[in-house]
Formats: C-alpha cells, sequence, structure tokens
C-alpha cells in the first residue's frame, strides 16, 4: 500500500521558508497524531524528541495547542516527517498508521463523529470536499469522482505543496475511516496519482464492500 519516496528523498518537500507562506493546518489536525505518538512511544520520549524536528513545530507547541487555530502547514509536515525518523522505518509507514488512528479518534467521538451514526461510506465519500477544509486551508481541494464500492476515486486538487507524508497519512485515514462507517476497503486501495510524480494531482482509489 506505500508508495513512492522515503524520509529525506530531496525531491519530497520543498523549504520550510517556501510552505510557510502556503497553506496551514488545523490544530486538530496536529493533536490527532501527537495523541497516538504519546500512547504508542510515550509522552516523555515525545516530549524530548519534538523540538528537534522542525522550529515552526516546535514554535507551535511552545504554547499548548488549540484544535481549532491554525499553524503553518510545514509544522505538521515536520510532525509527519520527525516521527517517521525518529520512531519508524522510513518508509512511512508508521505515518499511516497514524492516519489509521486519527479516523478511529475523528470518526468516534472526535471532529466528525456524527456520520459514525449518520453516513454510510457514499455519504462519507460524497461529503469529502467538506470534511478537507475542516482540517487544511489554503491547501486546494478535495472532490469525489467516484463513489461506488466497485470503484471510489477521491481527488486532491490545487496542493503542489502536499508532502508525500501527508500523502501516506491520507492512505491511512481514508481506510481506516471507511472501516469506521462498516466498509471493509479492499486490497490495493492506495494514492495512484501524485504531483510530486509530474501528475496534476493527487488520486486516491480503493474498492470496497459491506
Amino acid at each position: 500500500m506505500m508508495g513512492g519516496g522515503r524520509v529525506g528523498d530531496p525531491d519530497r518537500l520543498p523549504d520550510a521558508a517556501t510552505m510557510t507562506a502556503l497553506p496551514t493546518a488545523r490544530g486538530m489536525a496536529l493533536l490527532g497524531p501527537l495523541k497516538q505518538l504519546r500512547a504508542q512511544f510515550g509522552a516523555d520520549a515525545v516530549a524530548a524528541a519534538l523540538p528537534t524536528w522542525g522550529p515552526e513545530l516546535a514554535a507551535a507547541c511552545a504554547t499548548r495547542l488549540n484544535k481549532t487555530d491554525w499553524y503553518p502547514y510545514v509544522a505538521f509536515v515536520q510532525l509527519l516527517e520527525g516521527a517517521e525518523r525518529e520512531f519508524g522505518t522510513g518508509d512511512f509507514s508508521l505515518v499511516s498508521s497514524l492516519g489509521e488512528a486519527a479516523a478511529r479518534t475523528d470518526l468516534s467521538g472526535g471532529a466528525f463523529s456524527i456520520l459514525r451514526v449518520l453516513a454510510s461510506p457514499r455519504h462519507l465519500i460524497g461529503s469529502c470536499e467538506r470534511v478537507w477544509p475542516r482540517y487544511y486551508d489554503h491547501a486546494g481541494r478535495m472532490i469525489a469522482i467516484a463513489r461506488e464500492p466497485e470503484e471510489t476515486v477521491l481527488r486532491i486538487l490545487d496542493f503542489p505543496t502536499m508532502a508525500r507524508s501527508h500523502c501516506r497519512m491520507m492512505e491511512g485515514w481514508m481506510i481506516s475511516a471507511m472501516a469506521q462507517l462498516g466498509a471493509k476497503v479492499l486490497p490495493g486501495g492506495r494514492e495512484t496519482a501524485c504531483v510530486r510524480d509530474g501528475a496534476p494531482y493527487h488520486e486516491f482509489r480503493c474498492q470496497w464492500t459491506t
């Protein structure tokens, strides 16, 4: 399921100065991964390592993160990148698992828990354009191209600076979110097109059953 790039690939991420002025991530996008990292590796280990993962992240975490405030997107990427370097294997498998855990939190009492009660997998897929800006601003938009079990296609448009680590996290989040709503994503669900590889958009495809 994991595709493209490892931590440290030179073509993966623009420099921090370029990204800081571009997109932003809401605090809840950072708090979910942080909660999982602390549970998995210990709060003390995360607290000791986090300030070394990047200056924007260190500045954001210098005071208590607010789930509704906006932070530089580069700080969010530094969190994913730093966690993978510190605790992962470098292939973004840890980052994908952080996405899975974030979806479980979001749909079981977090930002989108109401969807678990009222929504179907198709409804979740169709609502992606409204869900995306709850997490990210000045970061393009997500649209559903197809939402049927035999072919589900989501695209993220107009977000050329989206980091590969974020792509891998979204793979984990999407598959886990579908599972929370009773769908089973079949093997092979993944990102099939990436701007980093020259595509005009980020595209995620899967098939699923209920």
